[in-house]
């Protein structure tokens, strides 16, 4: 991104903008990769889950289903996902803290 404000000294254009996020997710790429693969498989599951903002809440049985994870399972992995700062909970729902992560499981 420090490319983006280097490179222009007027304001940004959103394909500006996009490319230079593309390319921050690519320079992060390989060290995201190598912590995700760290995790455990319902760990990776849950982050999938909760970077493609599917519309079931994350403890209900249609989403157990999708992520193909034992609903006793979901919270012991959120809380693991919670201690190693992968996803932080809000009021109603759990977020990636880094959003390159959240980037690169859409892909």
């Amino acid at each position: 991104m420090r490319h983006l404000w280097s490179e222009n000294e007027n304001v940004s254009t959103l394909n500006q903008i996009d490319k230079a996020w593309g390319e921050a997710v690519e320079e992060e790429r390989s060290d995201l990769l190598k912590d995700f693969f760290s995790l455990s498989e319902n760990q990776r599951k849950l982050l999938i889950y909760i970077a493609n903002d599917n519309k079931y809440s994350i403890y209900s049985n249609e989403a157990a289903q999708k992520m193909n994870i034992p609903i006793s399972s979901i919270s012991r992995g959120l809380n693991s996902l919670i201690e190693k700062d992968c996803i932080e909970k809000t009021s109603d729902a759990f977020q990636i803290i880094v959003p390159a992560y959240k980037t690169l499981l859409r892909e």
